[in-house]
Order: C-alpha cells, then sequence, then structure tokens
C-alpha cells in the first residue's frame, strides 16, 4: 500500500540534539527524592514544636512536587505528554496517568511510621502560554489520626516549570486558482463544476460536452457558455453515458443524445442529439438533483430526477427503470418484442414498482437489496417491500437497468437484472437472507449515503462501504451467485479500506468502483487497476492532498484534491483534461489551483472562525478559553492549524460556538476551547482545553454532522443524533431540563425519522431527519416553530410543509431559518428584522406570527431573490445569510457591517434589507457561509472572505479593525504551528 507522508502537528516536540543521553528511569528519580524525604520525615518526628512540625511538613509537600516535576520532565524528554487532568500523573502511573500495573496503588508516595503520614503528588495536564510550556506539579502531605481514612491535616506544596519553547511556522498559501469542487466521469468524457461554473472535456461524439457544437473532441476543460447554463450558477452535474444533466437556479438543464427522450424535454425527434442544455419541463419546484442513466444500449438510455420530495424518471423503460407498472416488451433480440419499446419522453412520479416487468416466468421477480424467492406473488411483494408511495426519498442514483433512492437512511431500487444475470452472470439485486447482508426493514445498519453503477450498487453505513452486484469489491471473484449478497469491503485489516472513514461512491460503469474518505482514494475493477479488492489512489500530488470527491467513468476515473482535477484512465477522447490524448495519471488544464490550500468548510462563532482547508483545520480570533485549539490563549487574527491532529487531512466537519470549537477528523468528534458546561463532551466540566480532545459517549460510531452551540454541542454519528453539555432548558434533548451532561447523550423524540442534519443556537437545537424538521429546547422567542412558546425536552417535529421536504436548517441566537424545498423560511425572533418578514417586532411585544415558518420576503427595497434556489442558509445571533441562485444575501442586525451590504447601521431599515453581498463576492460565487456573533465568512473560489465585526481579529487576514461592511477575500497564507522544547533551559518555580 502506498505510505502517505506523515505530518507530526503535536504541540510539543523536544529538541533533538537536546534529548540525547537525558532520560534517567523515573523509578530512579523518586528513589533520589524520597530519601530527601525520609530524611525529612524523620526530623519532623524527632521534633517537639508546633512549628518545626509545619516547616518539615510543608518541606515533605514541596520534595513531593520536585518528584512530580521529575517524572514528568521524564515524560517529556522521551515525547510522552498525554496525561490529563482527568487522568494526572502520580505516583505509580505512566506518562498517561494509567496506574502500573492496572492493579497497582497511587495513593501515596511515601509514609511514616504507622502510616500516621502519606505524601504523594499530582501533575496537571500541560499549559501551554506566551513564555513557554507550563508543568505544574502539587505535592501533598496527609496526617492520620488514630487510624482514621480520612486525613486530620493535609500540607500542600506547588512547583511550577516553565520549559521555553519556540515556535516553527509551517505556511501554506492560500488559494490562487480556480478551485473545483465536484466533478463526474461519463464514457469518454469529464465535467466539473469550478466557482460555481460548468468545465467539460473529453468526447463530443454525442454532444455530451453542450458546447454548442457537434465536432472533434475537446482536450482541456472548457466553460460551457452556451444554451440554457449561459451565466448560470451550477449547484449540480452528473454525467451519464452519453448525456448529462445539471442543476442550477433550481432547474434541471439536460444535454447529448436524447433519442430515447432520456432528456426529458418532451421530444424525441428535435433534440435526439441536443448540442446545448436543454430545461426539463413538467417538475414543479426545486430540482435537488439529476441523474442520467449509465447505460451505452439504446434500449435503456433514461433518466431520474429528485424534485421536492418525490423521483420523476423519463425515457426509455424497457426495464421498469422508470418505476411503473408497465408491461413492455424485451429487447428484439430475445425475439419476444412486440410494437417497438415503449418510450417515455416525459418525467413521471414513480411509486416505487418493485416487479421485473421484463423478465420471463422462470426467473424471480425481485426488488433490489431483496432476496424474493419465498414471495407468493407479485402483490405481496410490492406491498411488503417496496413501498416508496407516500415516503420521502432524498436521493437517487441510476445504473444501467435500474436505478435507487435513498428513503429514511434504506435503499430502494426498482428496473431488471435480467441480461446482468442471464448473459454476463452478475446480479445487481442485494440478498438480506445473508448474515453479511444489509436488511431494508429497519436494521441497524443505516445508510447515509450511496450510488448505482451500471450493475454495481454500494452504500456508506457507519463510515464502512456495503457493495453487491458485478463489482462488490469484496475480494472476491466476479459473476458469481453470491454476489447477491451485500459485502463490507472494509471487512478486515488485510482491506485498503480497513479503518477509513469512508464519505462517498461513486460510477457508471462496472469497469470501475471508486470510493473516498479521510482525504484518500479507493477504487477496484478492471482496466487501469484490474483489482477485486480496493486499492488507494497514488497518482500525481493528489496522493498528498486531500481529497474531497471522486468520479468513476467508463475507462477513466477523476477525483478533486485540495481545489484541483486530478484524472487518470483512457485519454483517446481527452477525457483526463490535460490537453493531450495520453493516456497517464494528471492534473487536469485550465481549472484547479496553481497554488496553496482550497478551503471547503467555514463556521463562525462568537468572536472566533475556523475553516477546513485541504482537510485540516484552522482557527483565527479571540482564544482567551483556548477555542483555536492551537495550544495556548493566545489571540490569532491569522488562521493557525489545531494542534494534536494525527490524520492530517482527513477533517470533514467544523463547527463554532461562543467560546468552544468542534470537528470532524477520520469519522471522529473532538472539541476545544470552553468547558464550563461540559460542552467539549470530554467527561469533565469546568475549565477549558486548549488543544482538541476526544468526545466520549460516541463509542466507534462515525460523526457525519456536528455543530457547536452557545454552550452545548450536538453531533450525528452512525444515523442517531446525540448532545452535551448544557442542559438547563432541555437543548439537549434527552427529557430533561436539569443537569448538564459532559459525554454525548441520545435525543429522544426522533421516532422512526433518521437525522441527516443537526443544529445548535443559543439554548435550542434543531436538526432535518427524514426531510422532516425537528426542534427542542427553549421556545421563549418562538425558536421551536411550533406555533408557540412552550419549551420542550425531546424533539418535537415542526408542525408546517409536513408533505415537504426541508433540504437545509440552522439555528441562530434565538431564531431559526430553513428551506423548504430550497425555499428560505425563518422563524423566532424578530427585533432587527432576522426573521426577512418586512417588519421588526419589539421583544416586550409578543407576535404570535413569528413563531412558525414563514418566506423571507424577497422584495424588500427593491431587492429580488428566487429563494426558490436557496441551496445554504445559515443564522448568527442576530442576523442570517442564504446563498441562492449563487449570490449571497443577508438580512438582520447590522451594526457591525454583519450583511455585507457596504453600510454599518443599526438602523431598522436596513436591518430589513436583503441585499447581495457586496465586495470579493461580486465576481466570485460562495458554496459556503457562516454567520456568527457579529461576523460573517463565506468560501468562494476557494478562498475564505470575511465581513462584519473584527476587533479580535475575526477577518483572518491579520486586520484588527472595529468592523468591515464589505467581503473582502484573504491575501494571507495559513500557519500550521509545530512547536520545539528546549529541555536545557527549564526554570522550576
Amino acid at each position: 500500500m502506498h505510505k502517505l507522508p506523515r505530518f507530526d502537528f503535536h504541540a510539543f516536540q523536544p529538541t533533538s540534539t537536546q534529548s540525547k543521553g537525558f532520560i534517567l528511569p523515573s523509578l530512579i528519580v523518586i528513589s533520589l527524592v524520597l530519601l530527601s524525604i525520609g530524611m525529612i520525615a524523620m526530623q519532623y518526628i524527632s521534633s517537639s514544636t508546633a512549628t518545626i512540625q509545619e516547616s518539615h511538613y510543608t518541606a515533605v509537600a514541596k520534595s513531593a512536587a520536585d518528584a512530580g516535576i521529575s517524572q514528568a520532565l521524564s515524560c517529556i524528554k522521551s515525547g510522552a505528554m498525554d496525561w490529563t487532568n482527568a487522568t494526572k500523573l502520580a505516583p505509580n502511573t505512566n506518562c498517561t496517568g494509567s496506574l502500573t500495573p492496572a492493579t497497582g496503588r497511587n495513593e501515596f508516595l511515601s509514609e511514616g511510621a504507622n502510616g500516621i503520614w502519606k505524601s504523594t503528588f499530582r501533575v496537571d495536564q500541560l499549559v501551554q502560554n506566551e513564555t513557554g510550556t507550563v508543568v505544574t506539579s502539587t505535592g501533598y502531605v496527609n496526617f492520620y489520626y488514630a487510624g482514621s481514612a480520612t486525613p486530620s491535616k493535609t500540607y500542600t506544596q506547588s512547583r511550577k516549570a516553565t520549559i521555553p519553547t519556540t515556535n516553527i511556522n509551517d505556511t501554506r498559501p492560500i488559494a490562487s486558482g480556480t478551485a473545483v469542487t465536484k466533478v463526474t466521469a461519463g464514457s469518454g468524457f469529464t465535467c466539473a463544476i469550478a466557482n460555481q461554473l460548468l468545465y467539460c472535456s473529453g468526447s463530443r461524439n454525442q454532444n455530451q460536452l453542450n458546447t454548442g457544437v457537434s465536432a472533434s473532441n475537446v482536450l482541456t476543460p472548457t466553460l460551457i457558455s452556451t444554451g440554457g447554463l449561459s451565466g448560470k450558477r451550477i449547484t449540480d452535474v452528473r454525467a451519464g453515458y452519453f448525456n448529462s444533466c445539471a442543476v442550477t437556479e433550481g432547474k434541471q438543464y439536460c444535454w447529448g443524445r436524447g433519442d430515447m427522450g432520456q432528456l426529458g424535454n418532451n421530444n424525441t425527434t428535435t433534440y435526439q442529439n441536443s448540442i446545448e442544455p436543454v430545461f426539463v419541463p413538467g417538475m414543479s419546484g426545486y430540482i435537488q438533483k439529476a441523474s442520467p442513466g449509465t447505460s451505452g444500449t439504446f434500449a435503456t438510455q433514461f433518466g431520474c430526477t429528485l424534485n421536492q420530495i418525490k423521483i420523476f424518471c423519463t425515457g426509455g423503460n424497457d426495464y421498469g427503470q422508470l418505476g411503473r407498472p408497465v408491461v413492455v416488451c424485451n429487447l428484439w433480440i430475445f425475439g419476444n418484442c412486440v410494437g417497438g419499446w415503449r418510450i417515455e419522453d416525459k418525467a413521471f412520479f414513480t411509486t416505487g414498482w418493485p416487479a421485473n416487468v421484463n423478465a420471463g416466468s422462470t426467473e424471480n421477480r425481485r426488488v433490489f437489496g431483496y432476496d424474493t424467492s419465498n414471495e407468493s406473488s407479485e402483490v405481496q411483494m410490492f406491498v411488503n417491500q417496496s413501498q416508496l408511495f407516500n415516503t420521502r426519498p432524498t436521493d437517487v442514483d441510476n445504473g444501467a437497468y435500474y436505478a435507487c433512492t435513498l428513503v429514511n437512511a434504506r435503499v430502494f431500487c426498482w428496473g431488471d437484472r435480467y441480461i446482468i444475470a442471464t448473459i454476463l452472470g452478475n446480479e445487481q439485486n442485494g440478498n438480506t437472507t445473508s448474515t453479511r447482508g444489509w436488511r431494508n426493514d429497519g436494521s441497524s445498519i443505516k445508510a447515509t449515503n450511496f450510488s448505482a453503477g451500471e450493475s454495481t450498487s454500494c452504500f456508506v453505513a457507519n463510515g464502512e462501504l456495503y457493495c453487491w452486484g458485478a463489482r462488490p469489491g469484496n475480494g472476491g471473484d466476479y459473476g458469481v451467485a453470491s454476489t447477491m449478497n451485500v459485502y463490507k469491503t472494509s471487512n478486515g485489516p488485510g482491506s485498503a479500506l480497513y479503518g477509513v472513514n469512508v464519505e462517498g461512491t461513486d460510477t457508471i460503469a462496472d469497469h470501475i468502483y471508486c470510493a473516498y474518505g479521510d482525504g484518500d482514494a479507493y477504487c477496484w475493477g478492471d482496466g487501469t487497476y484490474n483489482t477485486v479488492s480496493p486499492i488507494q489512489l497514488t497518482f500525481g500530488t493528489a496522493s498528498t492532498d486531500a481529497i474531497t470527491d471522486v468520479a468513476a467513468g467508463f475507462f477513466h476515473g477523476c477525483v478533486v484534491a485540495n481545489g484541483s482535477q486530478f484524472c487518470e484512465g483512457t485519454n483517446t477522447s481527452g477525457a483526463l483534461g490535460n490537453g493531450t490524448t495520453t493516456s497517464s495519471p494528471t492534473k487536469s488544464s485550465n481549472i484547479g489551483l496553481s497554488s496553496g490550500e482550497a478551503a471547503t468548510s467555514i463556521a463562525s462563532g462568537k468572536s472566533h472562525s475556523c475553516a477546513i482547508a485541504n482537510g485540516y483545520i484552522y482557527c483565527w480570533g479571540l482564544n482567551d478559553r483556548g477555542q483555536l485549539g492551537v495550544g495556548d490563549i493566545v489571540r490569532r487574527p491569522q488562521p493557525y492549524g489545531i494542534v494534536n491532529v494525527t490524520k492530517p487531512k482527513a477533517a470533514s466537519q467544523v463547527a463554532t460556538g461562543d467560546q468552544h470549537s468542534c470537528g470532524v477528523i477520520g469519522g471522529a468528534a473532538y472539541c476545544w476551547g470552553d468547558n464550563y458546561y461540559g460542552q467539549l463532551g470530554n467527561g469533565q466540566q469546568g475549565n477549558y482545553s486548549n488543544t482538541p480532545v476526544a468526545v466520549q459517549g460516541l463509542g466507534n460510531r462515525k460523526v457525519t454532522s456536528i455543530d457547536a452551540g452557545a454552550y452545548h454541542t450536538c453531533a450525528i454519528a452512525d444515523a442517531q443524533a446525540f448532545c452535551w453539555g448544557r442542559n438547563n432548558v432541555g437543548q439537549l434533548g434527552t427529557g430533561a431540563s436539569t443537569a448538564n451532561q459532559v459525554t454525548a447523550q441520545a435525543v429522544s423524540g426522533l421516532g422512526g425519522d433518521i437525522p441527516t442534519k443537526i443544529t445548535t443556537g443559543d439554548q435550542f437545537t434543531c436538526a432535518i431527519a427524514n426531510a422532516y424538521a425537528y426542534c427542542w429546547g427553549a421556545n421563549d422567542r418562538g425558536q421551536l416553530g411550533a406555533g408557540n412558546v412552550t419549551s420542550r425536552t425531546t424533539a418535537q417535529r415542526i408542525p408546517f410543509e409536513l408533505q415537504n421536504g426541508w433540504t437545509d436548517i440552522d439555528a441562530g441566537g434565538e431564531f431559526a431559518c430553513g428551506a423548504v424545498n430550497n425555499v428560505t423560511k425563518c422563524w423566532g425572533r424578530n427585533d432587527v428584522g432576522q426573521l426577512g418578514r418586512n417588519y421588526t417586532t419589539p421583544i416586550a411585544t409578543p407576535n404570535t406570527a413569528n413563531y412558525t415558518p414563514a418566506n423571507v420576503i424577497s422584495t424588500l427595497s427593491g431587492q429580488t431573490v428566487s429563494w426558490k434556489a436557496t441551496t445554504t442558509i445559515t443564522a448568527g445571533t442576530n442576523h442570517a445569510c442564504a446563498i441562492a441562485n449563487g449570490d449571497t444575501h443577508c438580512w438582520g442586525a447590522n451594526a457591525s457591517g454583519q450583511l455585507g451590504i457596504g453600510t454599518t447601521s443599526a438602523s431598522v431599515a436596513d436591518s430589513r434589507l436583503i441585499t447581495k453581498v457586496a465586495g470579493y463576492l461580486d465576481t466570485n460565487h460562495a458554496y459556503k457561509i457562516s454567520a456568527g456573533d457579529a461576523s460573517t465568512c463565506a468560501i468562494a473560489n476557494g478562498k475564505i472572505a470575511c465581513w462584519g465585526k473584527g476587533d479580535q481579529g475575526q477577518f483572518g487576514d491579520t486586520t484588527i479593525s472595529a468592523s468591515r461592511n464589505t467581503a473582502n477575500a484573504w491575501a494571507r497564507e495559513y500557519i500550521r504551528q509545530q512547536r520545539t522544547l528546549d529541555l536545557t533551559n527549564i526554570t522550576v518555580l
């Protein structure tokens, strides 16, 4: 396996030349100190005065503290510094604070005759400040009277050793170039989204590049500037075999081969090979995803679309792939075709009909993911198993002869397996009778992501990959009946995926299947790799950068690594986009970064912010409680990388609260900063941690969503919601509203709805589960959206738009905003216009209309915004922002310029403005945004731009300023800091 470079960003590193020959065994050090302690004790026993007694007692405690310092320095010199305030260094413990042996005692260092006195020490967790690393050791001497187990008198003495530190800054430039955020690969062509625009390269034999002409191949990624996509901001793109589809402004556009009606434009003649993107009619509301079919066979061309928690399919239906109970003929080569192919050229809502409408009587009729051989009738199979009708699908993806959807963490599929099973000998179905299989009946395995290829399907559950069909990736041979079973591809230490937190998968063909996670990509199949088990990709600089997306085409594959597109495989048509037809692993031309690190995630807190750039977490701003996670409490007006990171390119989530932060690295949750209410979740309460600590109570579950509120934190792990921290009004959702929780606790009240996103406000929490919205906690301002002001200690579904799907939600100070089918709505407190309703309501004047979600008004002060295209929404303390149609708009409080509209005003008139953010975002199109207390930050074209309040360095560009009223992009580098300890110049006090 390819070995990745190991970056060691541990907060404390001793200098190499000074460390040699220093370490004395800790027992020898302690023995020398004990000799001194014994002599002092003898003097105490022989003394008859209280003054001498107290003096000697103090000296014993001081000697015990010195013993603790010696043991700590010995640990530091050996590079072991893992004790904490929960497991402090003590006698008979190792450098983690654990008993050695495990059954040993650590009560005392030494004792007097008959146990009348005992001495011990405790060493606190290391602290980093401006002067260096501080070791604090406290010595204790306890006196016991008449054999009592409780000390009658205790004397303590503390000693501090300060180790000078030298900071070595590893600088990383900011992004320069055109940052790529998504890639998709078809048959001989590739398309990508960069700066929210569409670029394509490769074959044009079926007009699949939509460049406006059908001519020779395109060898470098080319901006698509014709047809319906001209000037549009692209939010999603998917490639099929001969055609592609994109989503922009809430609408679907498709191009390429269309003779089977697969373009969905109600025309099978005029646009048989559309050279420009054509609008797909027949579907109202917001389009979330379009998925073209992946078959190269004429009769099987089709496509499906996710629209308002409904699935629409269009095109050929010879294998029931449209999900409609239409009995059609088989392919003519089998001799039983009557009347030609049945073509559907409009989008139809599918009820999830499971029948294999094309199979003969000798074939079992199956639903993908099921073994239905024991079903007595097709009707029973339909009623008991598929049941997509009246469900709430949240994703869709197509294979060659079938389609699948994700419904409440379960995968449902429909279509045909006839040709695959009979001719190729492979199955697309998943068998649940196997102990290794996955049951679509509410089992403990919950899917969070899935993809469907030509005749292989995979889903991700708890960070592990499960597949079935022609290329299950389980290491076995292809073409055997057992491929009907659902296999875990990372089922042992020998697998390349073992221990990897898988985030997503992709393929359109049987030739290659790929997955990505922890910043790396893994593929299997034939062609370039020719392997039955996943192997790690190692081509180009992509192997050292964080991979955030993967695409597997028919004979080539691509990844997005640090904002650039890398491809390898067959390149005869220019699909690799390197300007040639040479088939070699390469970085594509024209798009991608020329230098620096691309940001992919952003979070703004009270007076600090954090971001993920190239898989690493950086923070900046106020740091008085260690909320930057850099090992000290020094303010940083420039982004610094968090310390103690063992997976330096595996960060996938970041969140910021008032004075604490959290992140997800390799699927595990870590928090740092203030811990007064236990909001770090590390089993402790009080004080703070200036370095990341692991959240306890989640077990081995993989975290897919995390958010930090004012004084509490919540996460989704293995499709379950958990919260910890302050719980004075039930914001943890545990059913109680009293005790704070210092470890993760399960949220109650979601029923059978599986959460996919969670967000925390001041003293309340909201989540999206099964496309419904839930909230709990404080409700004095109607922030729970329930139409009243009654607080809740368990999750309660918002009784609004239940027949439609929630696509985003964010909790602010005492209000919240969300998107229903990507239409922006807000509810709760509205004293400064944070609900965007063209009015404000004084705090002392209740307005029940504010207690339920209502549309943000889009025509204030001449501003017109099509909220039907909202892709991202964020709520701060008293202001909110949304990205709609590729533009960023804000409303609410503006005293510090946090709306970014070019003015700094606290007037009611300005607070009600819904205005496009000015400055850097005029020409660079944001795709991530986060509103903090009085500042806002966004990511556009790989760069971070911040505005609003900047008195604590919230802008991240070294500027300390009272306010900034337009978006300015960073011009400063990221810093990963490595600290070196000078153990030859220790000061002990």
